[in-house]
């Protein structure tokens, strides 16, 4: 790496110091705590009462029900929440538009490039820094559950037992109330088993980051980068929601990048078959495909934000930059 390259990485990272320590604290927090509150909720309770209710809202979950009745399969649905998302898409959004209009708007951009310092440098220090901070926000979001696991208790019920004279045995009293038993979460938990939603979340992070810089490459105010960004994202979440809740409108999942974002469904993979943790491809039990696995989602997604960087250099360095 050239001195002024360095000097760029540098200058990036001090500007976006306080975004990353806000982003990281707001994540860590929410993950441990979420962690606790599955912790709290009793197994058993929560079965009788999503049973209830599942034909109703199956469509919506991504995974079936005997998967999201696991304390994994709850704590995998974190990296659905609207607070994970909207932590890592405000990294996204407020690092990528910075990358040319934040710079023009700032005034900054013409004095960095009258240094000895290229268009394409700049644009590769912003998004160095970019998909650095985006890999240390999903490893924070993984600690926050790797902790939670660590330092929390699972409740189950259990009906108490009389034990058998001269043998093993132990007959359950079936008249008599269950009884709670206190384990440690890590009992029931591998944090190993999330590592795939941890990758599918960097990539879509990396995605929306390079997707920004593109914009903001082709655009002089900051304000309108970060507006048209926001507006594709709400688009995208709109189709994949209508997608869910209606059949007929399936086919709109195919053409909303979150559909290559389904990190519940990377877990749940992990935990039945170990082996394709890291598959490219998921196979159904039909024998057909049945969509991307944890690795083919991060290499489409990670090629499209490649894509989108390629083509943010190239506009960057052919435009010509308006006076500040």
């Amino acid at each position: 790496m050239s001195r002024q390259l360095a000097t760029l990485v540098k200058k990036c990272a001090i500007e976006s110091a306080w975004l990353f320590a806000a982003c990281s604290l707001a994540l860590f927090s929410y993950t441990w705590i979420r962690v606790w509150l599955v912790s709290k909720l009793e197994m058993t309770a929560f079965a009788t009462i999503i049973e209830q209710v599942w034909d109703r809202y199956e469509k919506f979950s991504p995974i079936p029900l005997e998967q999201l009745l696991t304390y994994s399969g709850r704590i995998a649905v974190t990296f659905d929440e609207p607070i994970i998302l909207f932590c890592l898409t405000v990294w996204a959004v407020a690092r990528g538009s910075d990358a040319v209009s934040g710079e023009l708007g700032r005034g900054t951009l013409e004095m960095m490039l009258g240094h000895p310092v290229t268009r394409l440098q700049t644009l590769i220090a912003q998004s160095s820094v970019n998909i650095v901070g985006a890999g240390l926000l999903s490893l924070v979001v993984w600690s926050g559950i790797w902790v939670g696991v660590a330092t929390t208790q699972a409740k189950r019920s259990v009906k108490p037992t009389i034990a058998v004279p001269g043998t093993p045995l132990a007959i359950p009293k079936y008249w008599a109330d269950d009884e709670t038993v206190v384990e440690p979460m890590s009992d029931y938990v591998d944090p190993l088993e999330f590592a795939p939603g941890v990758l599918n979340l960097f990539s879509l992070t990396v995605f929306f980051a390079a997707l920004t810089s593109l914009i903001s490459a082709l655009d002089r105010y900051r304000w309108r980068t970060v507006g048209v960004a926001c507006s594709i994202y709400v688009v995208q979440a709109t189709m994949m929601f209508v997608a869910m809740a209606a059949p007929e409108w399936g086919w709109l999942k195919r053409l909303t990048i979150f559909g290559a974002y389904e990190p519940q469904v990377h877990v749940a993979t992990a935990m039945r078959n170990p082996d394709s943790l890291w598959s490219i491809v998921r196979i159904g039990e039909d024998g057909a495909w049945a969509g991307c696995g944890a690795t083919g989602a991060a290499i489409l997604l990670l090629v499209l934000a490649g894509t989108c960087w390629t083509a943010a250099a190239i506009v960057y360095r052919r435009r010509d930059l308006p006076a500040p």
